[in-house]
């Protein structure tokens, strides 16, 4: 929301940024999709891209999630050696292939 406030020549939504600022921010553990104060969650230290609520969720949950994290991190490393484009083309396929 930030970035789209920042975007909008007008401040027409500065009054929307002052009432959500104070607000609890919320986000779902990805292991028993429960939702919890952001600050609660700790996010996979492999990926960095999901969170969980406790480590007893994550670690009842990594045989799902071992596949897609191992995967970004080659994608992470690949970028890192050949190059941006090369490797978000492969993350787009990934998740397409994941969708399905």
């Amino acid at each position: 929301m930030k970035r789209i406030a920042r975007e909008v020549p007008c401040d027409c939504f500065a009054s929307f940024m002052e009432e959500v600022k104070d607000e609890v921010k919320v986000g779902k553990c990805y292991g028993c999709d429960k939702e919890f104060p952001s600050n609660q969650l700790k996010a996979c230290t492999g990926c960095g891209d999901v969170d969980y609520c406790g480590k007893k969720c994550q670690k009842d949950h990594w045989p799902e999630h071992k596949v897609i994290c191992g995967e970004k991190k080659r994608i992470v490393k690949r970028t890192a050696k050949f190059g941006h484009e090369d490797s978000t083309t492969e993350m787009l396929k990934m998740k397409m292939s994941l969708d399905t």
